[in-house]
């Protein structure tokens, strides 16, 4: 099907390649997972499967790359298209349509030879069944989650029938529901023959992957079964992966393999006769997250109120009836599947939005009457896409803009920006002409973090804060955003990832279909399994592994302190 021989590529704008000799083949019907960190040429790879590279994307290019025994330097990429089929990491940029049909219909009505009518529209069909988007056919892209999008643009590749899938990240905005059914999904287009090929952070994939191969600095420096990997986590942290969380959990003790499952973690834990027996302060969440931060002066926000706020885009129904408070210091996780309302939500707390019904009180302002600029300096917004919030040419005119339009004077726009840069731990010098988008996607979302953070607000809302980013970056964005809550700000992360939430969060809001249907702390969400299924959720490995025991732990740490030798 594919067949890599020696292939290199250096962009144009580069000093050294991306891609070095990679070498490999993949067979009809195969699902193969790119693994690697940030910048070591998994996205540049998969342009280089449909011909982007070199035909779109100039460089410097050696070596070959045959789909079904052509060369992909040899055909355009319009006539490529019916052979590969390419998802975006940055998916929204695919989408040009104002309907969900009309986006499908879209790349059908280029075919040669065209496609009469009747097969367009069951293509349509069938392509949105396969992704879980039957009955929005008629819907605006624009008003679905993040999550949605993603399926709906995997939709209008697999509606052209290619013969290899490439996809970039496709489960980074899927609820566990979602990534269960691009298991689904994935394993019926093996069954018909259909190669995938797809980068990963997300190891649920790996389970029906036939093989991964790891990418070191643009060359394969690993390659074999995803079992392999995931029970060798020293060889993970080696090429800047994370380690499965319970597979740590067993790291140093007289076992062998390691385990890659909770079932096989009780067995293993059997074997070794050791239960779960934790110390009160492995339960005392002070102790994991530390005391609430104290507040004085900018930072002593009151309470942020929603009461009874419904909201809804013409007439479809996104909110209904949600009540509750955020505490100052807080380090509140929105949870829920796609389509939950909680962006929407999030863009309901610093204004972007007015409720359809209800109110938003923030620091004694209604969010319905104050205006944006009011908002701003008390609530801070970081998309999910920081490419979506940057604009300016330069590192300093971004996060200078918004202290800008507060009417500051130069002196002070300066003391922000150099205060807002030093905060992310990024440099202040060179920022005045270095060019945001010349910067890693971790650099650009600091970038966009900055910019919020020169308005100075008391509460910064993180949408999906870690999406894209490889171990070491997401640990950076996370060790940066708990800096932020030890220094005073109360914090509102969205995320699906829910070691994110057991490691740093103090409490949650649960979501699902619009309403909030449970509140308290990671622990005692994590216990409710039943609601953790309600809302099509997962309960973390750890916190099922230690449940047999009668105890919901949220940490390898935790784990690790509770081991006790059993009953002989």
């Amino acid at each position: 099907m594919l067949d890599c021989r020696g292939l290199s590529f250096q962009y144009a704008s580069g000093s050294q390649s991306v891609l070095r000799n990679v070498s490999f083949s993949l067979a009809s019907g195969e699902i193969v997972v790119l693994l690697g960190r940030s910048g070591c040429g998994k996205s540049t790879l998969c342009y280089a499967c449909n011909g982007l590279i070199p035909h779109l994307v100039p460089g410097i290019v050696s070596g070959t790359l045959r789909v079904r025994g052509r060369r992909t330097v040899d055909d355009p990429v319009w006539k490529q298209a019916g052979r590969v089929g390419l998802v975006f990491q940055d998916f929204d940029t695919q989408l040009v349509a104002t309907t969900v049909e009309g986006e499908l219909l879209h790349p059908l009505e280029y075919r040669d030879p065209p496609l009469s009518s009747e097969e367009m529209q069951w293509r349509v069909v069938h392509a949105l069944s396969r992704i879980g988007l039957e009955g929005c056919a008629h819907r605006d892209p624009m008003t679905m989650s993040g999550g949605q999008r993603q399926r709906l643009v995997m939709a209008s590749v697999l509606v052209q029938e290619p013969s290899l899938l490439v996809l970039d990240e496709p489960g980074s905005d899927l609820d566990p529901a979602g990534r269960a059914q691009l298991r689904e999904v994935l394993l019926n287009l093996r069954e018909e023959g259909i190669t995938v090929l797809m980068t990963e952070h997300d190891y649920g994939q790996l389970a029906h992957a036939d093989r991964v191969l790891v990418l070191g600095h643009g060359d394969i420096v690993w390659e074999g079964k995803p079992e392999a990997l995931l029970r060798c986590p020293q060889l993970m942290r080696n090429w800047g992966l994370r380690p499965l969380a319970l597979t740590e959990c067993f790291e140093g003790l007289d076992v062998e393999p390691l385990p890659v499952s909770v079932e096989e973690a009780w067995a293993r834990a059997d074997a070794l006769n050791l239960v779960m027996d934790p110390p009160a302060s492995v339960l005392d969440d002070t102790v994991r997250l530390g005391a609430m931060p104290e507040f004085s002066g900018e930072m002593a926000l009151s309470l942020i109120q929603v009461e009874e706020v419904s909201f809804q885009y013409e007439n479809h129904v996104v909110l209904e009836e949600v009540s509750f408070t955020i505490q100052p210091g807080d380090f509140l996780a929105l949870l829920g599947p796609n389509g939950s309302g909680k962006s929407t939500l999030a863009r309901l707390l610093n204004g972007l939005f007015t409720p359809t019904h209800g109110r938003i009180v923030v620091d004694g302002l209604d969010t319905s009457t104050t205006s944006m600029n009011e908002l701003a300096k008390r609530v801070g917004l970081v998309f999910q896409n920081p490419d979506h919030q940057i604009f300016a040419d330069t590192v300093w005119e971004e996060v200078a803009f918004s202290a800008k339009t507060m009417g500051c004077s130069e002196q002070e726009i300066a003391e922000r920006v150099v205060e807002s840069l030093a905060a992310v731990g990024l440099p202040f010098e060179g920022s005045r002409e270095l060019d945001p988008f010349s910067l890693r996607k971790g650099e650009r979302q600091r970038i966009a973090v900055a910019s919020v953070l020169a308005t100075r607000p008391a509460v910064l809302i993180f949408d999906e804060p870690t999406t894209g980013l490889d171990t070491d970056e997401t640990d950076r964005m996370m060790a940066m955003i708990r800096e932020l809550n030890r220094q005073g700000h109360t914090i509102v992360i969205i995320t699906h990832s829910m070691r994110l939430v057991a490691a740093y969060a103090r409490r949650c809001l649960l979501m699902h279909g619009g309403r909030m249907i449970a509140e308290g702390t990671p622990r005692e969400i994590f216990a409710d399994a039943a609601l953790i299924r309600a809302a099509s959720l997962e309960i973390p490995p750890i916190s099922r592994f230690s449940q047999r025991w009668g105890h919901t732990l949220l940490t390898v740490e935790e784990v690790r302190a509770s081991f006790k030798a059993g009953p002989p």
